[in-house]
């Protein structure tokens, strides 16, 4: 505990990952991420969201982090997720495949001088 009074503790990162059907589902997915993550970001316990796509392929992998686990799992159950899956799911070859995991460390390094 901090003399704050607060807790320090290390976010919750989601990650979902799935397989676009085709570039042209792929070039939709990201049009619909687009358009849904500012309702993300209006969830208790935000911190960062970001949409990942495989270099020549057609995977997605999306990274939520939020404060705790229990913001994360409300994220999960949320009328504005449950909507981002109902807009996606008929443009990816099969499910979402989703983990969640308790960040254990987190390093910014920047690059000066180049």
């Amino acid at each position: 505990m901090t003399k704050e009074g607060t807790i320090n503790q290390q976010p919750y990162v989601r990650l979902v990952i799935g397989e676009a059907e085709t570039d042209e589902a792929l070039s939709e997915f990201q049009k619909i991420w687009n358009d849904e993550q500012t309702s993300i970001a209006r969830e208790g316990g935000f911190i960062e969201a970001r949409l990942m796509t495989e270099e020549g392929g057609r995977l997605v992998v999306i990274e939520t982090v939020f404060a705790t686990r229990d913001d994360c799992l409300r994220h999960h159950c949320a009328p504005a997720y449950r909507r981002f899956v109902a807009r996606t799911q008929y443009l990816l070859i099969g499910s979402f495949v989703t983990r969640l995991f308790q960040q254990a460390a987190y390093h910014q390094i920047n690059f000066k001088g180049q």
